[in-house]
Protein backbone atom coordinates (compact mmCIF):
# COMPACT_ATOMS: atom_id res chain seq x y z
CA UNK A 1 0.00 0.00 0.00
CA UNK A 2 2.87 2.39 0.77
CA UNK A 3 4.22 1.85 -2.74
CA UNK A 4 0.81 2.54 -4.29
CA UNK A 5 0.40 5.64 -2.19
CA UNK A 6 3.78 6.98 -3.25
CA UNK A 7 2.97 6.29 -6.87
CA UNK A 8 -0.38 8.06 -6.53
CA UNK A 9 1.29 11.10 -4.96
CA UNK A 10 3.80 11.28 -7.80
CA UNK A 11 1.02 11.15 -10.38
CA UNK A 12 -0.89 13.92 -8.61
CA UNK A 13 2.20 16.08 -8.29
CA UNK A 14 3.01 15.54 -11.93
CA UNK A 15 -0.48 16.62 -12.98
CA UNK A 16 -0.33 19.71 -10.81
CA UNK A 17 3.04 20.78 -12.23
CA UNK A 18 1.89 20.48 -15.83
CA UNK A 19 1.47 23.92 -17.52
CA UNK A 20 -2.07 25.11 -17.89
CA UNK A 21 -2.91 26.21 -21.41
CA UNK A 22 -5.03 29.37 -21.83
CA UNK A 23 -8.29 29.18 -23.62
CA UNK A 24 -7.98 30.08 -27.32
CA UNK A 25 -9.71 33.29 -28.42
CA UNK A 26 -12.67 32.94 -30.69
CA UNK A 27 -12.89 34.96 -33.94
CA UNK A 28 -15.46 37.20 -32.28
CA UNK A 29 -13.05 37.94 -29.42
CA UNK A 30 -10.23 38.75 -31.85
CA UNK A 31 -12.49 41.04 -33.88
CA UNK A 32 -13.66 42.88 -30.76
CA UNK A 33 -10.10 43.43 -29.58
CA UNK A 34 -9.02 44.67 -33.01
CA UNK A 35 -11.91 47.12 -33.11
CA UNK A 36 -11.00 48.40 -29.65
CA UNK A 37 -7.32 48.80 -30.58
CA UNK A 38 -8.06 50.59 -33.86
CA UNK A 39 -10.62 52.86 -32.19
CA UNK A 40 -8.21 53.84 -29.45
CA UNK A 41 -5.44 54.50 -32.00
CA UNK A 42 -7.66 56.68 -34.20
CA UNK A 43 -8.93 58.59 -31.17
CA UNK A 44 -5.37 59.28 -30.08
CA UNK A 45 -4.35 60.48 -33.56
CA UNK A 46 -7.44 62.70 -33.81
CA UNK A 47 -6.68 64.21 -30.39
CA UNK A 48 -3.07 64.97 -31.34
CA UNK A 49 -4.09 66.58 -34.67
CA UNK A 50 -6.81 68.65 -32.99
CA UNK A 51 -4.44 69.90 -30.33
CA UNK A 52 -1.82 70.74 -32.98
CA UNK A 53 -4.25 72.72 -35.13
CA UNK A 54 -5.65 74.54 -32.11
CA UNK A 55 -2.17 75.47 -30.96
CA UNK A 56 -1.22 76.71 -34.44
CA UNK A 57 -4.35 78.85 -34.73
CA UNK A 58 -3.98 80.41 -31.29
CA UNK A 59 -0.26 80.75 -30.69
CA UNK A 60 1.47 80.59 -34.08
CA UNK A 61 1.54 83.70 -36.29
CA UNK A 62 1.43 82.79 -39.96
CA UNK A 63 3.61 85.15 -42.03
CA UNK A 64 2.16 86.62 -45.23
CA UNK A 65 4.90 86.60 -47.82
CA UNK A 66 2.96 88.43 -50.52
CA UNK A 67 -0.41 89.93 -51.29
CA UNK A 68 -2.92 87.70 -53.02
CA UNK A 69 -3.29 88.51 -56.75
CA UNK A 70 -7.05 89.02 -56.40
CA UNK A 71 -6.54 91.50 -53.56
CA UNK A 72 -3.95 93.41 -55.55
CA UNK A 73 -6.25 93.58 -58.59
CA UNK A 74 -9.15 94.73 -56.42
CA UNK A 75 -7.07 97.51 -54.88
CA UNK A 76 -5.94 98.63 -58.32
CA UNK A 77 -9.54 98.72 -59.47
CA UNK A 78 -10.67 100.70 -56.44
CA UNK A 79 -7.86 103.21 -56.82
CA UNK A 80 -8.61 103.75 -60.51
CA UNK A 81 -12.33 104.18 -59.96
CA UNK A 82 -12.00 106.71 -57.17
CA UNK A 83 -9.11 108.57 -58.79
CA UNK A 84 -10.96 109.04 -62.06
CA UNK A 85 -14.15 110.23 -60.35
CA UNK A 86 -12.43 112.69 -58.01
CA UNK A 87 -10.08 114.01 -60.68
CA UNK A 88 -13.00 114.60 -63.05
CA UNK A 89 -14.80 116.54 -60.31
CA UNK A 90 -11.87 118.56 -58.93
CA UNK A 91 -9.16 118.55 -61.58
CA UNK A 92 -6.63 118.14 -58.75
CA UNK A 93 -4.38 115.10 -59.05
CA UNK A 94 -3.23 115.36 -55.42
CA UNK A 95 -6.74 115.33 -54.02
CA UNK A 96 -7.70 112.50 -56.38
CA UNK A 97 -4.72 110.39 -55.29
CA UNK A 98 -5.42 111.01 -51.61
CA UNK A 99 -9.08 110.04 -51.98
CA UNK A 100 -8.15 106.95 -53.98
CA UNK A 101 -5.60 105.80 -51.40
CA UNK A 102 -8.20 106.31 -48.69
CA UNK A 103 -10.67 104.17 -50.61
CA UNK A 104 -8.08 101.40 -50.96
CA UNK A 105 -7.45 101.50 -47.22
CA UNK A 106 -11.21 101.31 -46.56
CA UNK A 107 -11.53 98.12 -48.60
CA UNK A 108 -15.06 97.04 -49.63
CA UNK A 109 -16.50 99.91 -47.63
CA UNK A 110 -15.48 102.22 -50.48
CA UNK A 111 -18.74 101.27 -52.23
CA UNK A 112 -20.58 103.31 -49.63
CA UNK A 113 -18.74 106.51 -50.51
CA UNK A 114 -19.99 109.21 -52.87
CA UNK A 115 -17.04 108.70 -55.22
CA UNK A 116 -18.08 105.36 -56.64
CA UNK A 117 -21.61 104.49 -57.66
CA UNK A 118 -23.19 101.09 -57.94
CA UNK A 119 -23.83 101.78 -61.63
CA UNK A 120 -20.10 102.29 -62.18
CA UNK A 121 -19.26 98.97 -60.57
CA UNK A 122 -21.98 97.24 -62.58
CA UNK A 123 -20.51 98.77 -65.74
CA UNK A 124 -17.09 97.27 -65.02
CA UNK A 125 -18.62 93.86 -64.43
CA UNK A 126 -20.68 94.14 -67.62
CA UNK A 127 -17.50 95.08 -69.50
CA UNK A 128 -16.12 91.60 -68.79
CA UNK A 129 -19.09 89.82 -70.39
CA UNK A 130 -18.75 89.50 -74.15
CA UNK A 131 -21.99 89.97 -76.06
CA UNK A 132 -23.48 90.25 -79.52
CA UNK A 133 -26.31 92.26 -81.03
CA UNK A 134 -29.70 90.56 -81.12
CA UNK A 135 -33.15 91.51 -82.42
CA UNK A 136 -34.42 92.20 -78.91
CA UNK A 137 -35.59 95.77 -78.34
CA UNK A 138 -35.32 95.62 -74.54
CA UNK A 139 -31.88 93.97 -74.29
CA UNK A 140 -30.24 94.37 -77.69
CA UNK A 141 -26.83 93.06 -76.56
CA UNK A 142 -26.81 89.69 -74.84
CA UNK A 143 -23.99 87.36 -73.68
CA UNK A 144 -24.95 84.68 -76.18
CA UNK A 145 -21.57 84.14 -77.86
CA UNK A 146 -18.78 81.75 -77.01
CA UNK A 147 -15.40 83.24 -77.80
CA UNK A 148 -12.76 80.53 -77.63
CA UNK A 149 -9.12 81.48 -77.90
CA UNK A 150 -8.95 80.09 -81.44
CA UNK A 151 -11.75 82.47 -82.44
CA UNK A 152 -9.54 85.48 -81.73
CA UNK A 153 -7.34 86.60 -84.64
CA UNK A 154 -3.61 87.21 -84.31
CA UNK A 155 -4.06 90.72 -85.67
CA UNK A 156 -6.56 91.52 -82.91
CA UNK A 157 -10.25 92.34 -83.04
CA UNK A 158 -12.82 94.37 -81.10
CA UNK A 159 -15.57 92.42 -79.39
CA UNK A 160 -18.74 93.98 -78.00
CA UNK A 161 -19.73 93.56 -74.36
CA UNK A 162 -22.84 94.05 -72.23
CA UNK A 163 -21.81 97.69 -71.87
CA UNK A 164 -23.04 98.14 -75.44
CA UNK A 165 -26.55 97.52 -74.17
CA UNK A 166 -26.42 100.96 -72.57
CA UNK A 167 -23.82 102.60 -74.84
CA UNK A 168 -24.31 101.22 -78.32
CA UNK A 169 -21.33 103.06 -79.83
CA UNK A 170 -18.84 101.72 -77.29
CA UNK A 171 -16.05 99.92 -79.17
CA UNK A 172 -15.96 97.02 -76.70
CA UNK A 173 -12.74 95.25 -75.73
CA UNK A 174 -9.77 94.51 -77.95
CA UNK A 175 -8.80 90.84 -78.02
CA UNK A 176 -5.62 89.40 -79.53
CA UNK A 177 -4.19 85.90 -79.68
CA UNK A 178 -0.70 84.56 -80.33
CA UNK A 179 -0.42 81.35 -82.31
CA UNK A 180 2.15 78.58 -82.64
CA UNK A 181 0.84 76.73 -85.64
CA UNK A 182 -2.88 76.06 -85.06
CA UNK A 183 -2.58 76.33 -81.26
CA UNK A 184 -3.03 79.50 -79.23
CA UNK A 185 -0.09 80.16 -76.90
CA UNK A 186 -1.35 83.38 -75.32
CA UNK A 187 -4.49 85.49 -75.22
CA UNK A 188 -4.85 89.11 -74.14
CA UNK A 189 -7.61 91.70 -73.74
CA UNK A 190 -7.21 95.47 -73.70
CA UNK A 191 -9.82 97.77 -72.18
CA UNK A 192 -10.89 101.19 -73.36
CA UNK A 193 -9.90 102.90 -70.13
CA UNK A 194 -6.39 103.32 -68.78
CA UNK A 195 -4.76 103.36 -65.37
CA UNK A 196 -3.94 105.99 -64.30
CA UNK A 197 -6.95 107.56 -66.03
CA UNK A 198 -6.58 110.02 -68.84
CA UNK A 199 -4.63 107.96 -71.34
CA UNK A 200 -5.61 107.38 -74.95
CA UNK A 201 -8.25 104.68 -75.48
CA UNK A 202 -6.80 101.16 -75.52
CA UNK A 203 -3.31 102.46 -74.74
CA UNK A 204 -3.07 100.75 -71.35
CA UNK A 205 -1.39 97.45 -70.59
CA UNK A 206 -3.29 94.44 -71.85
CA UNK A 207 -4.75 91.91 -69.46
CA UNK A 208 -3.33 88.45 -70.09
CA UNK A 209 -5.38 85.30 -69.84
CA UNK A 210 -3.66 83.11 -67.26
CA UNK A 211 -6.22 80.39 -68.00
CA UNK A 212 -7.99 80.01 -71.34
CA UNK A 213 -11.09 78.26 -72.63
CA UNK A 214 -12.68 77.19 -69.37
CA UNK A 215 -16.09 75.64 -70.01
CA UNK A 216 -19.19 76.72 -68.12
CA UNK A 217 -22.81 75.61 -68.37
CA UNK A 218 -23.78 78.58 -70.51
CA UNK A 219 -20.52 79.58 -72.15
CA UNK A 220 -16.75 79.74 -72.02
CA UNK A 221 -14.61 82.01 -69.87
CA UNK A 222 -10.99 83.12 -69.55
CA UNK A 223 -9.28 84.10 -66.31
CA UNK A 224 -7.42 87.44 -66.60
CA UNK A 225 -4.60 88.81 -64.49
CA UNK A 226 -6.04 92.34 -64.31
CA UNK A 227 -9.30 94.27 -64.56
CA UNK A 228 -10.55 95.92 -67.76
CA UNK A 229 -11.90 99.47 -67.49
CA UNK A 230 -14.68 100.55 -69.88
CA UNK A 231 -13.83 104.25 -69.61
Amino acid sequence: HRINQNLLLRVLNHNQNRPRYQKRLSPEDIKARLILFIGMTLSLVFLIVTLGITYALIFVTQPIAAQAPNDAAFQTLVFGLVYSQVFAATGNAGIAAAQANGAVAAGPAFLGTNNVSTALVKGIIAYHLLASLTTSTSTPYQPNIRVFSVNVPAAGAFIKTLVNGGIAIHPGVRAQATYAGPAVTSLSFTGYGTFPPGGAPFSGAAASAITMDKHAVNGVYHILNSVLLPQ
